[in-house]
């Protein structure tokens, strides 16, 4: 819990769990300082677009943070402590990139999550959905970055 009007436990940094959020939250703010798509728009509404927000039953979300001239940044969310494996997402700029890869993942065992998934490039798809599709492993609890190639 935040507590403004005290320091911060630094001690806890010595324990894995904790120093594990830290590198999280820094490598958060290095995505966010280094790739313009998640700052360069970020007072207008043509800086974010939903890719889908209608999946209640699996607890899923995605969108994608763009600015004209940089690549997108691609973000998936598991609210649920179930891994969605071959997880089907549908999206204009999957047709426009052929490759992806996963840029943060916070189930990364780095931040002491379980480790799971999408090591290497991610293809796009052009069968079966209009404007193209990337299939997916969605790590529980957790949060995926991707960007194009």
């Amino acid at each position: 819990e935040w507590a403004e009007a005290t320091e911060l436990d630094w001690p806890l940094l010595d324990f894995p769990a904790h120093n594990g959020i830290r590198s999280l939250v820094r490598d958060l703010n290095g995505l966010l300082r280094r790739e313009p798509a998640m700052h360069a728009d970020d007072a207008d509404w043509k800086g974010f677009n939903w890719v889908d927000f209608s999946d209640y039953q699996a607890s899923v979300i995605s969108f994608i943070r763009q600015s004209e001239g940089a690549p997108p940044v691609f973000w998936i969310f598991n609210f649920t402590p179930v891994p969605r494996h071959d997880y089907r997402v549908g999206c204009q700029h999957f047709s426009r990139y052929e490759l992806w890869r996963e840029v943060l993942n916070t189930d990364s065992e780095y931040y002491g999550g379980s480790n799971l998934g999408n090591p290497g490039h991610i293809n796009a798809h052009d069968q079966c959905w209009e404007k193209g599709h990337l299939t997916l492993t969605l790590p529980p609890l957790a949060a995926l970055a991707l960007m194009p190639v």
